[in-house]
């Protein structure tokens, strides 16, 4: 892809970013209307001021505008709350890095939703995308058996549950190069194998990890995003996974209260540090839908 300059000098932030963003529980307006601010030189030179592929950022940060607009709108939108500034940062990194690989880090609590949207998105979007599940990077704890770990009060719902540290490693090299070596994790047996995969870095690569938004990951992810879900929901979610994961009514019932005990200490205060906030309780159909509209916003960008 050719970035091409404006010979005005342009700084790529003198666009006007998008419009104020809506705090959780309020709804953007669909019939938002973009109007950025151009200068009277812009309007006088009347051409491009950057131009990507097809696009310059005007363009893109009015579409993207729109796109939050839809999807924030009526009684169950998909979009919760964007932060404000949010889109006019997103367009100036891939402004200044067109060929940057963009990492999204998906966080909430356990059962919110973060992996049917990840699943969705490998359906809809398919090749042009590539995941890290966090699960992958617990720490092995299979030479003690489970009974006892229950026991000693260990909890698998903390971000010291996690290598933190080996997760960042792999970010910061997917920022980078092409391929990177990821661990995976048997839930069952509790049992980690380093380097098991090699993972192809696409344009754009999701993380799946309850704790995204922790500070020492937050700052390796180009978008950070909560995953927000009805208590109810959860429940009924957790137990289901937990059946199909082999554990007992009576061991699922007091992991679900470690779950919750902890998400309310570790996991739900990272909201505040998302860049989007998602409804986990979006149907499969509108998660198809507005993947498919969002890929489409891109397409040209590709």
């Amino acid at each position: 892809m050719n970035l091409t300059v404006n010979p005005l000098g342009f700084n790529n932030r003198k666009y006007q970013n998008s419009p104020q963003h809506k705090p959780l529980g309020c709804v953007v307006k669909s019939d938002f209307q973009y109007t950025p601010k151009i200068s009277l030189a812009q309007k006088a030179y009347a051409m491009p001021l950057i131009s990507f592929g097809s696009f310059n950022p005007l363009t893109l940060e009015a579409k993207l505008s729109r796109f939050v607009a839809k999807y924030s709108a009526g009684d169950c939108p998909v979009i919760l709350s964007v932060r404000k500034g949010f889109i006019g940062d997103l367009v100036e990194k891939i402004v200044e890095n067109p060929d940057k690989h963009l990492i999204i880090g998906l966080a909430g609590e356990s059962a919110s939703g973060k992996t049917t949207i990840v699943q969705q998105s490998r359906q809809v979007l398919g090749e042009q995308i590539s995941t890290i599940e966090g699960d992958d990077f617990y720490h092995d704890t299979s030479e003690t058996p489970f009974a006892e770990l229950l026991a000693s009060g260990y909890s698998f719902d903390v971000p010291g549950a996690f290598d933190i540290n080996k997760l960042s490693e792999v970010l910061k090299r997917a920022h980078l190069a092409n391929q990177v070596y990821l661990p995976s994790y048997d839930k069952v047996t509790c049992k980690s194998k380093p380097c098991a995969t090699l993972l192809p870095v696409k344009q754009v690569t999701l993380l799946d990890f309850i704790f995204a938004l922790q500070p020492g990951i937050k700052g390796l992810l180009d978008i950070g995003i909560y995953v927000e879900c009805p208590k109810d929901v959860i429940e009924t979610r957790w137990f289901e996974r937990a059946a199909s994961r082999g554990k007992t009514p009576e061991v699922a019932q007091e992991l679900y209260r470690d779950v919750q005990e902890k998400a309310q200490k570790y996991c739900n205060p990272t909201k505040a540090n998302a860049d989007v906030v998602l409804n986990g309780n979006t149907d499969i159909g509108t998660w198809k839908k507005f993947l498919s509209e969002l890929g489409g916003l891109f397409q040209d960008l590709s």
